[in-house]
């Protein structure tokens, strides 16, 4: 069986060509009309699916829905403006082990939210085509706050947040960023480790003190920190794990093995959790340094390891347990010129530290959250020596003084 993609009139195509063959057509719901009146012309159609939302995702979800996967054929268009759509389409149920498939899916952002559209929890999204489908956004979502993200991207690098009714400039509306609901969640978690195949292999969970893109603008810093909910709520932690299987599941058909670093906002005291997203790699902020000085895993070696030995790995039946709890601590450049930063000795009782920012540089302040006066590796034992670590780190943060002294370049 073959799926035909049809945006435009069955006259055009000529799809009474079809109507003896093993063909479905998608067209959109405003050409019904259209093909009613090639039926009464004495035309004859194969089976028409009518979609009021003629988009990617809703294109997958009638597919599950719907239609038997392997009897696809393949899928195709006429039609210049989803020739991309019908090679994903073709290409995602009949070609699941493809690299080229399997790496697009960790990164355009676009894709990713199509392929796991109904599969988990994650905010409404829309590609940004058209002014329309900007209207189309609105009109469908309850919430007054959007995020507007590139589809290539990473570090919240080139996202904006808009309010219903504000005007969203032009540049954004070329196919290249998507428009998404704004979460209304303030903590977010990660999961990093590696997969064979769908099958989780080694799995680490850390937390975010802030939401990354709320820190930049409104916030001195950011904190990545072993997950407290592994003394918290466990539970909740095996559910997200849980998750990310699904994710990975749809995402990979082979036995490959595949790094994930996982980004899930989320409330566990309400159980509540919305999909963010995944790459292909292990987290910034230091994360497999975490991961080791916590489990005494070394995720690096492990992992390369295993992409070269070629044997078949065991999986993952529980969480593992942190013996100690790890952070790296990043405070943000500031707007100026730097005439003050503290001894390298004050640093000495950290676990590692590295620091960036030298007196009399300038700078324009962050723009991602990529830019710090330093890094600092903690580890500790208890939350209250944590807690105590990070407010000396604070302290010392304090102390590189940045005086605004140009205008932004």
């Amino acid at each position: 069986m073959k799926i035909l993609l049809n945006k435009y009139t069955p006259t055009l195509a000529k799809l009474n060509y079809l109507a003896d063959q093993d063909a479905i057509v998608f067209a959109p719901l405003d050409t019904q009309k259209k093909y009613e009146k090639y039926l009464m012309k004495g035309n004859r159609l194969p089976k028409i699916i009518y979609l009021e939302d003629y988009t990617l995702p809703k294109m997958i979800s009638i597919i599950r829905e719907s239609i038997d996967v392997d009897s696809i054929e393949e899928v195709l268009t006429l039609d210049e403006h989803y020739m991309w759509h019908a090679g994903f389409l073709n290409d995602y149920f009949k070609k699941k082990n493809s690299s080229y498939l399997v790496n697009s899916l960790f990164q355009d952002k676009y894709l990713m939210r199509s392929v796991l559209f109904e599969i988990v929890p994650q905010p409404m999204f829309r590609l940004i085509e058209t002014q329309k489908d900007i209207e189309l956004f609105w009109k469908n979502t309850a919430g007054d706050k959007s995020i507007i993200k590139p589809r290539f991207g990473a570090a919240c690098v080139g996202i904006k947040k808009y309010s219903r009714g504000e005007q969203i400039p032009e540049k954004f509306i070329n196919s290249q960023y998507i428009i998404e609901e704004y979460v209304d969640l303030q903590k977010m978690l990660t999961c990093d480790g590696y997969s064979q195949g769908s099958n989780i292999i080694r799995f680490y969970s850390h937390e975010y003190e802030e939401l990354l893109l709320g820190t930049i603008g409104t916030s001195d810093e950011f904190t990545v920190r072993t997950n407290s909910l592994y003394e918290k709520n466990i539970p909740f932690l095996r559910k997200i794990f849980s998750e990310c299987s699904k994710v990975l599941k749809e995402f990979v058909n082979d036995y490959s093995i595949i790094p994930f670093h996982f980004e899930w906002f989320f409330d566990e005291n309400k159980g509540e959790f919305v999909f963010c997203e995944v790459g292909k790699r292990f987290g910034g902020g230091d994360i497999p340094n975490l991961i080791q000085r916590s489990f005494g895993v070394n995720i690096f070696e492990e992992f390369w390891g295993n992409v070269f030995d070629n044997k078949e790995l065991h999986p993952s039946t529980d969480l593992e347990r942190p013996k100690f709890i790890s952070a790296t601590y990043c405070p943000y450049k500031k707007r100026g010129k730097l005439v003050s930063a503290p001894d390298m000795e004050l640093f000495e009782w950290t676990d590692e530290i590295y620091v960036f920012s030298k007196v009399g540089e300038e700078s324009d302040g962050i723009t991602s959250v990529v830019e710090g006066d330093f890094i600092a590796i903690i580890v500790s034992e208890t939350e209250e020596q944590h807690n105590q670590k990070l407010s000396k780190l604070r302290e010392l943060s304090e102390q590189f003084i940045w005086e605004e002294r140009f205008e932004r370049r």
